[in-house]
């Protein structure tokens, strides 16, 4: 009998969902190469062979010996790698997929695994182990990858066992009145000139890189749905990695997720600086980390449910901002392939609010942003996120270039 085990109300609620990670490159990456490198992956990794069957007593989690997800490798450019990342998806059949897609000098690769086994920052640290394998695989170094003997661990379990805190007020249940849509996404890219001003700026206004760009959402959204010039009540989310705040700390591929989020409620004015929110955010953050006053994802359903009466359009009145700081630092040596950048393709997000995403690759940062298609229109995006790089940019004197 293979490895098994239900999946907890945290993976189950993602279930279905299965985000597509991107590496843009140039150069030659030899594809048998890369197949045999994700075989191993898979090896190493057997939740990526797995498959899930839903039933009456819940989603149950399995790998059978000898099952492997499959691979694409296509001629093409983004918009086909698109076509792959935005296909049909069953868990049942798979929860892995490796995509790449060639063109000439370089090309894409890309894997979609289901949001069930992981998050951001375990897929991220799994696309690293892929080209480190790769790398060895194409100079012929004998890997000494053995078959991985477990799954994950549970996150409702790791959270039990290692953040005591106060237990979940609200039943997950009434996260059901959430609907999953495609979302509208894109990203705003800082060149690695505007981004140290950007670092600059926060340091020299006494806040943080998160905690700036958060106040400048929270403050670009008020000014377009806001109907009066005095404050409105607003929330900022932010999702709070665990891993390396419990004790012992719990890898990347540990666990397929381990976050709490933080709600802050502030008062914000269309004109008020986005330094003087961030610094009343990031105080509002650290104070509850301190205190272990974080929520589970199963609390905000009931949070959200009881947002205050305000001027505000309720489209506008929140958001979730994330900082995923430095990343695939391992990568960056990488000469042939060279990567040229990273990028999410998602298929699905709940439509309860704007996602905003930031990440800094080789000195330049990016904000990826995910609104709900049944909530907001392609033209009304577009000027918010047009209004948002104004704002950040004229915040730190960086330049005024919107590169998409």
């Amino acid at each position: 009998m293979g490895l098994r085990r239900y999946l907890d109300p945290i993976e189950e609620q993602h279930l279905g969902a299965a985000p597509t990670h991107v590496a843009e490159y140039r150069g030659a990456v030899e594809h048998r190469y890369l197949r045999q490198a994700f075989e191993l992956l898979c090896l190493r990794h057997p939740v990526l062979r797995g498959r899930v069957e839903t039933g009456r007593h819940g989603s149950l989690l399995y790998v059978e010996p000898g099952h492997q997800p499959e691979d694409i490798r296509t001629r093409g450019d983004y918009e086909v790698l698109l076509r792959h990342a935005f296909g049909p998806w069953n868990p049942a059949h798979a929860m892995a997929r490796l995509i790449h897609v060639r063109e000439n000098g370089g090309g894409f690769v890309a894997l979609r695994i289901d949001h069930a086994i992981v998050d951001g920052h375990s897929l991220r640290a799994i696309f690293d182990e892929l080209w480190e394998i790769y790398a060895e695989t194409v100079r012929g170094i004998e890997t000494s990858i053995g078959p991985g003997t477990s799954l994950p661990r549970s996150p409702q379990d790791l959270l039990a066992e290692r953040w005591r805190s106060l237990p979940d007020r609200f039943p997950l249940a009434q996260q059901e009145d959430w609907h999953r849509v495609p979302p509208h996404q894109g990203y705003i890219r800082f060149d690695e000139r505007d981004t140290a001003a950007l670092l600059t700026a926060a340091r020299d206004h006494g806040t943080t890189v998160h905690a700036l760009i958060a106040g400048s959402v929270l403050g670009t959204q008020c000014a377009h749905g806001s109907r009066t010039s005095a404050p409105v009540p607003m929330i900022c989310l932010s999702p709070v990695n665990l891993r390396s705040r419990v004790i012992p700390a719990v890898t990347a591929t540990e666990t397929t997720a381990l976050v709490k989020i933080h709600k802050a409620e502030l008062a914000v004015r269309p004109d008020r600086a986005p330094y003087a929110t961030g610094r009343e955010l990031k105080a509002q953050l650290e104070s509850a980390i301190a205190g272990r006053e974080l929520l589970s994802p199963a609390e905000l359903s009931m949070v959200l449910s009881a947002l205050p009466d305000s001027p505000l359009d309720p489209r506008f009145a929140i958001a979730q901002v994330s900082n995923n700081g430095h990343v695939h630092a391992r990568l960056e040596r990488f000469t042939e392939p060279r990567f040229l950048g990273f990028s999410s393709a998602v298929d699905l997000i709940s439509d309860a609010f704007p996602i905003y995403s930031v990440f800094t690759f080789r000195g330049e940062l990016s904000i990826r942003y995910l609104f709900p298609s049944n909530r907001f229109s392609a033209e009304e995006v577009a000027q918010l996120t047009e209004s948002l790089s104004g704002l950040l940019r004229s915040s730190c004197g960086a330049g005024t270039g919107l590169r998409g």
